[in-house]
């Protein structure tokens, strides 16, 4: 109810919210359409649990806009975060993105997130940087081939990868999103398959591009999703 709130409240008015509910069994259906189902601005959905990839693509199919601005359901946006976002993207970009802040379940502050001052497709290739906030185009979207629905997770570094081979992106350097730290996160509770994922999209997006000399490594085996890249030649040494 206060990620959607949060949404409603926003500078800039012409948006609409699509909510695809992934099979919650938490009472999130019925708080949704209690709370929200007459709500003109509201699109609702749902269907049984089909991951991430899928309730992604699903939400997104079932409204209207052009521009795409993804909102997990326990994190909140800041009312000024389309008005901001949406002006830097008319400036010929493909994606924009903003900063964050971690905060805790209860809302309270933690810290702030962590950011990559200015966008590098280079970096990219090695991080996940575009950290939420992200808008961007529904025809990329649609035209790099959605969400991949087969990823558990990792399934948004895998999208802005394949954004990245089609047009640049551009950083806004205003915390613009409380991201809310939960034991239940899929980035948490399900670290092994993320790190698994992340190297699988690196490695697909090197294949996409024909770089075919250099191999994933992994310099520090405590961080396993921070990676570097070796020439083949110097793993024949």
């Amino acid at each position: 109810e206060e990620c959607v709130n949060s949404a409603l409240v926003q500078t800039y008015d012409n948006f609409e919210i699509s909510i695809h509910d992934d099979g919650s069994t938490d009472n999130t259906w019925n708080i949704l359409k209690s709370k929200f189902g007459d709500n003109q601005k509201i699109i609702l959905n749902s269907l049984p649990n089909r991951g991430i990839g899928f309730a992604t693509n699903s939400a997104i199919r079932n409204g209207d806009g052009e521009l795409i601005l993804q909102l997990d359901s326990d994190d909140l946006i800041e009312p000024e975060t389309l008005s901001l976002l949406v002006e830097a993207l008319q400036r010929g970009y493909v994606c924009a993105y903003g900063n964050f802040r971690r905060i805790h379940p209860d809302g309270s502050h933690i810290d702030d997130g962590w950011e990559a001052p200015e966008y590098s497709r280079f970096r990219l290739m090695k991080d996940m940087i575009i950290h939420p906030p992200r808008l961007y185009r529904k025809d990329v979207w649609e035209y790099i081939g959605q969400h991949n629905e087969k990823l558990v997770n990792a399934e948004d570094f895998d999208v802005f990868l394949r954004m990245s081979e089609v047009g640049d992106m551009v950083h806004v350097r205003k915390t613009l999103y409380s991201y809310r730290i939960l034991e239940t996160s899929s980035t948490r509770s399900k670290s092994d398959i993320m790190t698994v994922n992340t190297h699988d999209v690196i490695n697909s997006a090197l294949e996409r591009q024909g770089i075919n000399k250099f191999e994933l490594t992994v310099p520090n085996p405590n961080f396993p999703r921070r990676v570097s890249f070796k020439h083949v030649s110097f793993s024949e040494l």
